[in-house]
């Protein structure tokens, strides 16, 4: 190992807090800062303020002509050729930061640093990481190695990515992760939780967590809720979480607000927006639901598994692993509103099984999906890549 630090810089165009940046600040944090000096490139805000009380240097700067899309058929591709300039743009600025900085490696974190970063690598032969957390571009663009590597967050953005396999070393898996210290149980919160919102102390709570955006169906959940009002079940519903970026020009969450309040269901859905205390809110919950289909690997179902939830969720997207195919929690296929409603109310008539299913997705967290052990492999790549280039590490 050199004695000289390795110098990493990380792109990330998002300054506000959603999944994503959540799993760089953790990977930020759990750094070893005894072999990696971090820097961070990012537009002011509370992520790059989150950052700096970690200790990264970060450097203000912010992406212009963001996610500009462009439509082929009936899919939009948010790769526009036109824009690639200003991604040309980015790069040439950042190689002045990582030659001032004398920058080893390069890790981007969403769509438009990755493209700015394939650009410093194959101008300038910086090597570079993609962290692809949505996969979203056509196949084309991920198959061959535009970049030193591709990490993903799970087997099932690989594959959607790059196809059925096999796969070379350019593209590895390694999962988002947390800090189970971070998510213990708060046996006090089922009833002060029920007590904030007003709800019975007996009542059934459930809950979901996450940013407001339409891939998240939330609309099921809703609809399961009122399927389950019209079955005399009594229960409660907490959708956590707010909007972080809406680019749509319409709002998600006023429509489902419209949606709680056209089903007559203001007393039986809660809608919170965003909250800083989400394990005490989970603590709470009898059950979690995830009612979406296309997520890589959401750390809201992470940090609900870290608290001993029973969840029910989607069978597609990443979740299946996650909750190992059905054996840390129920898994809907296809996932209607009438299975989910059906799926909870068969749970919480059967508490023996519910905890059996939330002891199985703690335990899945600690064998599979700490913070400690995912930081500890990116590292591992960015030994690897630099070993290859003949330094020492």
């Amino acid at each position: 190992m050199s004695d000289q630090k390795i110098r990493v810089l990380y792109i990330d165009e998002v300054p506000l807090i959603g999944g994503g940046g959540n799993s760089l600040l953790y990977l930020l944090r759990f750094l070893d800062r005894d072999k990696f000096h971090p820097y961070l490139i990012i537009p002011s805000g509370p992520l790059s303020d989150a950052a700096a009380r970690v200790g990264v240097q970060t450097i203000d700067y912010t992406f212009e002509k963001r996610y500009e899309s462009i439509k082929i058929g009936s899919r939009e591709i948010l790769l526009n050729p036109y824009c690639l300039l200003y991604r040309l743009r980015d790069a040439l600025r950042f190689w002045s930061i990582i030659r001032r900085e004398q920058i080893d490696i390069v890790h981007t974190n969403n769509l438009d640093s990755h493209l700015a970063g394939w650009f410093l690598n194959k101008l300038f032969g910086i090597p570079v990481i993609w962290h692809i957390r949505v996969s979203i571009w056509p196949r084309s663009l991920y198959a061959p190695p535009w970049v030193t590597r591709i990490v993903f967050c799970s087997q099932w953005s690989r594959q959607m990515a790059l196809g059925p396999g096999p796969y070379n070393h350019h593209s590895l898996v390694i999962p988002n992760g947390l800090d189970p210290m971070e998510f213990k149980f708060d046996p006090k919160a089922a009833s002060s939780v029920r007590q904030e919102f007003g709800l019975p102390q007996r009542v059934s709570l459930i809950g979901t967590t996450g940013r407001l955006d339409p891939i998240k169906r939330y609309e099921a959940l809703i609809h399961a809720a009122y399927r389950l009002k019209q079955s005399d079940v009594e229960a409660r519903w907490l959708l956590v979480g707010g909007e972080i970026e809406n680019r749509s020009g319409w709002s998600y969450e006023e429509r489902l607000r419209r949606l709680v309040t056209e089903l007559g269901l203001e007393r039986e859905v809660i809608m919170t927006g965003f909250r800083r205390d989400v394990a005490r809110l989970v603590s709470a919950f009898d059950l979690y639901v995830f009612p979406g289909t296309q997520d890589s690997n959401p750390r809201s179902v992470l940090e609900a598994m870290a608290l001993g939830k029973p969840i029910i969720a989607m069978n597609g997207g990443g979740v299946p692993e996650m909750l190992d195919y059905g054996q840390a929690g129920v898994l809907l296929d296809p996932g209607t509103s009438e299975q989910i409603a059906d799926a909870v109310a068969g749970l919480l008539a059967d508490p023996v099984r519910a905890q059996k299913l939330s002891e199985r997705a703690r335990q899945r967290v600690l064998e599979h999906y700490t913070i400690q052990e995912v930081t500890r492999k990116i590292e591992r790549v960015y030994e690897d890549v630099l070993a290859e280039r003949g330094r020492g590490v």
